[in-house]
């Protein structure tokens, strides 16, 4: 989602999500993006610091208190692209960042309410049954928004799930739209530091 890059919307309600992917070299970290087919590759060097920092983000949290440095610091890497902003009341559509496979990973067990899943010799994690549904479709060219639309129309289309999609608008108070994009940052949280998926700028 664009937006303006106004440090002083930092505190207020929005997400902030790494890009791309890390590669450490002597002095330091390199951050890439757009390493797809049809993407515009392109990197930027981080120090350490500045790497633990990027590490450190967590797109499902939208009160995080920031310093000064640090606003500065994410309104220069959005607008270098490195970093996606993501509003509290982001559609379907804002979700611009395209999923991108890397490495292999398995199932590893069912779960009550998901999965156990394992990249190559990383340690498991879990994904819900709904985040699951998103998998089949990282393609390298759908974003994460498109891919929502379609899990969205999967599961309208199945009777069995028409209860839950009730419960949760009831219970929630919120609309499956939202739980979906919900879904979708966790999965980016999740998928991230195994580097198993990467997501990635549209341009």
């Amino acid at each position: 989602m664009t937006i303006e890059n106004d440090p002083a919307v930092g505190n207020s309600g929005v997400r902030y999500a790494r890009l791309g992917y890390f590669t450490w070299f002597e002095s330091g970290y390199t951050i890439t993006v757009g390493d797809r087919i049809g993407g515009d590759k392109r990197a930027a060097k981080l120090t350490p610091p500045n790497h633990r920092f990027l590490s450190s983000l967590d797109p499902t949290v939208d009160d995080r208190e920031f310093a000064a440095g640090e606003l500065a610091m994410l309104e220069w890497l959005a607008g270098q692209g490195l970093v996606a902003l993501v509003r509290a009341d982001a559609a379907l559509e804002d979700l611009t960042m395209i999923p991108v496979a890397r490495r292999d990973m398995a199932f590893v067990e069912d779960l009550d309410e998901g999965y156990l899943l394992q990249v190559v010799d990383g340690e498991p994690f879990a994904v819900s049954k709904i985040g699951a549904q998103f998998i089949p479709f990282f393609d390298g060219d759908r974003t994460l928004g498109e891919i929502a639309e379609i899990v969205k129309s999967e599961i309208l289309a199945n009777p069995e799930e028409q209860g839950s999609v009730e419960q949760i608008e009831k219970e929630q108070g919120r609309s499956l739209d939202s739980f979906l994009v919900e879904e979708a940052l966790v999965l980016i949280r999740d998928f991230a530091p195994s580097q198993a998926i990467t997501f990635e700028p549209t341009a």
